[in-house]
């Protein structure tokens, strides 16, 4: 007599993650009437110069507050899912999870998030910010931080001749 096979068990697999479209850095996010949205003077470093005649130290760290804006999209059925931020310091100093619960609907559509960060720094070097959905890793996102000794140069406006 043949034995028949054994049904294979029913496992429940885990949803894919979200597609990432983009992320940066920017000063704010504009959202206009019709729902389209432009980052504003995007960018990857920052950079410090001196207060008092001072630059940052630990003990008196200097706060930066950049937009973090990342663009995603579904790619599966429409379900809740975990968004995390957590930024590591040039020095390997993990700070603590940022996290909020997003709706992603059916697949093709987006979703956009603008984090308005506001985190300490003291030392030279770059801040890794890993975004993460449900756990799995979206990206790292680089921000270099620079200290300069001197103070920045505004810019020289000319009249021009009529």
């Amino acid at each position: 007599m043949i034995e028949k096979p054994k049904a294979k068990a029913k496992t429940k697999r885990k949803p894919k993650p979200p597609l990432l479209a983009g992320a940066v850095f920017c000063e704010k996010v504009l959202r206009e009437n019709d729902r389209v949205e432009s980052a504003v003077r995007i960018h990857d470093r920052i950079i410090a110069y001196p207060v008092d005649g001072k630059l940052p130290t630990r003990e008196e760290p200097r706060a930066a507050h950049p937009v973090l804006y990342v663009i995603l999209k579904s790619d599966s059925k429409p379900r809740n899912c975990e968004i995390t931020i957590q930024c590591t310091t040039p020095s390997g100093i993990k700070a603590a999870k940022m996290g909020r619960t997003i709706r992603l609907k059916e697949r093709g559509t987006g979703v956009n998030i603008h984090v308005h960060l506001g985190f300490a720094f003291w030392e030279e070097g770059m801040y890794w910010f890993d975004v993460a959905a449900d756990g799995v890793l979206l990206t790292r996102m680089p921000l270099h931080v620079e200290f300069s000794e001197e103070q920045p140069t505004l810019p020289q406006w000319t009249k021009t001749e009529e």
